[in-house]
């Protein structure tokens, strides 16, 4: 299969990482992969990297250049567009109405533009942006987690429930499915020593992750484990902010902010628990990431996160914005390791029977073929002629008190030209002659078309080609 991946995130994220790790796999598999996305990326630089077909486009007024965008569609030939629904504009619309007109020349396999969200509505944006009535091109719309689904169902009655379906997305276990035997040398890498505990965010550097509430919690941890160490990996919009909430709580050296890490597993490894404090979240593959690495959790109770971290069982769930608790949570499995190794020896066994990266793009492909599959027959639909049934036509009279020039002739000439006259058949006819003055006074030639228009309407009722 084709698939071209359009994602419009200038910065690296968990989405964009995933789109990196899908496209290594699906290459392996035997299929052609692309990436469309803004130019200078972070995503455009990691593609160029990793040797992954990569078309970066620019911008005008926050929308991509069309014709540029076509064309490099065009050229690939592909068969799904699998975009994730950012919002920067409607991308159902835009790329809608381009996979139409691709669709206009490939008449023999269309293409099918599949959506997909990895949070619940995002606040401003309407069921448009995530394809209600877009058209037969946009089949689906994916999510990473039954929450999410759920809450676009009750967000608008737009979106059927056929509509929205639950695909998981999942991690390379064979980067995490086992922590680094040469904890020592993880630790060395990162400039982390025997006696620092690591408690590692890896995360978007951005409002709803919550990473300030993480900072907020961190003196209470402090309090009782002065060993502790935070360490941030991540980078966006907000990293100037947590520094100076770093710096205003005093914190110093005690938090570090990585930047964009791209050995997450050695980072892992070197780290005692992992945190999650997010305020809105689909389904985080970070979060999967520390399960397959045996790395405990502790993480908010938000959006599909209770999905993967069981209470408990496989890791600590905490209510969003909620510092205390997120330091309990931490002070809790920092008292007790043993708590957390039983907990995160259960969260292992999770990640790898449901999160396994390659056995959930082979779902993914074999939905994509499907979703293919349903839009060429909707295109052929719309295509094959309907031969429209016999019918008599209806006669329709319009009975006027006399006929001259003014506001109802004109919406009866309107109509006669405009109403399928295979099916009604419209006839006139006036009850008084013409005996008014013309409605433009001096114009003898309006006059004149009035009365002579009268005459005929009183002499016989007829199917005028326009009104009279």
């Amino acid at each position: 299969m084709r698939i071209a991946f359009f994602n419009d995130v200038a910065a690296m994220g968990g989405g964009e990482t995933w789109v990196l790790g899908a496209c290594r796999h699906l290459v392996t598999e035997g299929h052609q992969v692309s990436v469309l996305c803004p130019w200078r990326s972070e995503l455009h630089q990691r593609c160029l990297a990793d040797g992954i077909d990569v078309f970066s486009y620019l911008r005008m007024s926050g929308i991509p250049l069309y014709e540029p965008l076509f064309h490099a569609l065009r050229r690939r030939d592909i068969d799904v567009l699998y975009c994730t629904v950012i919002g920067t504009f409607c991308e159902a619309t835009v790329l809608g109405t381009l996979v139409d007109r691709l669709n206009t020349e490939r008449r023999d396999r269309p293409i099918a533009l599949v959506l997909k969200t990895g949070l619940p509505p995002m606040r401003g944006l309407s069921a448009e942006h995530y394809g209600a009535g877009a058209g037969p091109a946009v089949p689906r719309l994916h999510v990473v987690s039954e929450q999410t689904r759920q809450a676009f169902l009750r967000w608008t009655p737009q979106l059927a429930p056929e509509f929205v379906e639950v695909v998981r997305e999942g991690v390379d276990l064979a980067r995490f499915g086992a922590r680094a035997t040469d904890r020592a040398a993880c630790r060395a890498k990162w400039e982390l020593t025997d006696g620092d505990t690591v408690v590692t965010s890896v995360a978007r550097l951005g409002v709803m992750k919550g990473l300030d509430n993480l900072l907020l919690a961190a003196p209470r941890v402090l309090e009782r484990h002065p060993s502790v160490r935070f360490v941030l990996a991540g980078e966006g919009d907000q990293r100037e902010r947590l520094t100076e909430l770093r710096d205003h709580l005093g914190l110093g050296e005690r938090v570090r902010l990585l930047g964009h890490v791209d050995d997450v597993p050695s980072l892992l490894a070197a780290s005692d628990v992992v945190c999650h404090p997010s305020l809105a979240d689909g389904l985080p593959n970070a979060i999967v990431e520390a399960m397959a690495s045996g790395v405990p959790v502790v993480a908010s109770d938000v959006g599909g996160i209770p999905e993967i971290v069981r209470h408990e069982a496989t890791g600590l769930l905490v209510p969003p914005h909620d510092i205390k608790r997120i330091a309990g949570a931490l002070n809790r499995l920092l008292d007790t390791p043993d708590l957390g190794a039983r907990l995160a020896a259960q969260a292992r066994l999770d990640a790898g029977a449901r999160y396994d990266l390659r056995q959930n793009l082979r779902s993914l492909v074999a939905r994509l073929d499907v979703e293919r599959e349903a839009v060429a027959r909707a295109c052929a639909a719309r295509r094959t002629p309907h031969r429209r049934p016999s019918r008599t036509p209806i006669d329709v009279l319009f009975l006027m008190n006399a006929i001259r020039i003014g506001g109802e002739e004109t919406e009866l000439e309107v109509l006669a030209r405009c109403l399928d006259r295979q099916r009604f058949r419209l006839h006139v006819a006036s009850t008084l002659p013409f005996d008014e003055p013309t409605m433009v006074p001096g114009s003898e030639q309006k006059a004149s078309r009035s009365t002579s228009a009268v005459t005929r309407s009183r002499t016989t009722t007829r199917s005028p080609s326009c009104a009279p």
